[in-house]
């Protein structure tokens, strides 16, 4: 659907550079290991669970930060717990995360395009 290079297939790095959230990539890959040495501007974080129906949600706060606790690396340090803070903050804020709770079904890759597509004409 989309040739797109995969920046990193696990945890990539989130970082405020001139008040705008980027994602970079880490030398910590998934069980694929894509990585591609690349910074970009942020989109949009999609977290995907199963569902009974395509459906796109917007997730309240306290859901967002649920999310990106399970999801994170968590530091060990109070200075990297305070940028990841920050970090969370603009995420937020910004809305740049939502939940597509997904069909397993071949039609769930086509809607969530349909969505992605639609975002990047606004």
């Amino acid at each position: 659907m989309y040739q797109a290079d995969i920046i990193n297939d696990d945890k990539p790095l989130l970082k405020i550079k001139d008040n705008q959230l980027m994602v970079y990539s880490s030398p910590f890959s998934g069980k694929e290991a894509k990585n591609h040495n690349s910074v970009y501007p942020l989109g949009l974080i999609i977290f995907i669970e199963q569902g009974l129906t395509n459906k796109f949600k917007t997730l309240k706060t306290d859901e967002a930060i649920n999310l990106i606790l399970k999801n994170m690396f968590r530091p060990d340090k109070k200075t990297l717990w305070d940028t990841a803070t920050e970090v969370m903050g603009k995420l937020i804020k910004e809305n740049k995360i939502i939940l597509y709770q997904a069909q397993n079904h071949d039609n769930a890759g086509v809607s969530l395009k349909e969505y992605i597509d639609n975002i990047g004409r606004k």
